[in-house]
């Protein structure tokens, strides 16, 4: 069974700023001038499409998902899935890539190889070949994944630092903005950039700030206001500075319908826009169509 994509876990100089500014205006729309309400993220080429309709947005795998065609004339706004800086073996393009030198180890957390997001010769491969696919099936822009490794492996990689791999990372999505100017970009966390980054984007995924998950033990656990307040203010900024659309996106178990209740209400009470689902991302929850 193909394994799903995970979800995890400069101050603009004045001429990237402009063209940041620039690029937005060349927008065919903005996900801030739409009433979002709820949104899906699934990620399973069996998901209904008729479920996926009920949602105003959608976060969908770009390479095992339904067909398309079912949900291209309804209202529902189709985003695929692009990791930035990890690649899973299953991915069409990891036979191409899997013998460069800039494919680092694999993330001790998931089966997927790391990028040195640096790299000139990965950018091309991410803005000449794996975006082009995923926007000729039919998507109307891309939910950019694994921002957060740029962090990790500047600060953190036991293999050894890599100097400027955020910067890198800011690049890349500075030029897929420019490169592709009329299709919406969310990205996924990335709170260490995204006073950088939130300029290019139409919203942010702030995966896990409600929950936390014990994988090994299958628990899902609620967090404490101390530990989300922080990221809370941090994202009602951005998108207040950027105009950005913030949806949360939580795991808890499905028997502890209260809890599930509670976060939806929490995000709501912020300004976001919530969806609760379970790690594997495999199935549609209606929570917040309901509630």
């Amino acid at each position: 069974m193909k394994r799903i994509p995970r979800l995890h876990l400069i101050l603009l100089a004045g001429t990237m700023f402009f063209f940041g500014c620039a690029s937005r205006s060349k927008r065919l729309t903005q996900l801030s001038d739409k009433d979002l309400e709820n949104w899906v993220c699934v990620y399973s080429e069996d998901a209904s499409p008729d479920e996926i309709r009920k949602f105003d947005l959608a976060i969908l795998d770009s390479d095992a998902h339904p067909d398309l065609s079912h949900l291209r004339n309804s209202r529902t706004i189709l985003l695929g899935y692009i990791s930035l800086a990890e690649v899973g073996e299953y991915r069409w393009y990891w036979p191409e890539i899997s013998t460069a030198d800039w494919i680092l180890d694999k993330n001790p957390n998931w089966d997927s190889w790391m990028v040195d997001v640096r790299e000139t010769a990965w950018h091309e491969m991410v803005l000449d070949k794996i975006i082009p696919r995923i926007l000729a099936d039919g998507f109307q822009g891309l939910f950019l994944d694994t921002i957060d490794t740029a962090e990790y492996l500047e600060k953190w990689h036991p293999g050894g630092k890599i100097p400027g791999a955020q910067e890198g990372m800011i690049k890349l999505v500075r030029e897929i903005r420019r490169r592709y100017p009329k299709i919406y970009l969310v990205g996924n966390r990335g709170f260490s950039m995204l006073d950088k980054i939130g300029p290019y984007l139409d919203g942010v995924v702030a995966e896990s700030i409600f929950t936390s998950v014990d994988l090994a033990n299958d628990k899902t656990l609620l967090r404490s206001a101390s530990q989300y307040d922080d990221k809370v203010r941090q994202l009602r900024r951005a998108r207040d500075k950027f105009h950005l659309t913030v949806l949360t996106l939580d795991y808890m178990n499905r028997h502890l319908e209260p809890q599930i209740k509670n976060i939806i209400s929490i995000s709501r009470a912020n300004g976001f826009v919530p969806f609760v689902s379970t790690p594997q991302l495999d199935t549609v929850y209606h929570d917040t169509l309901e509630q």
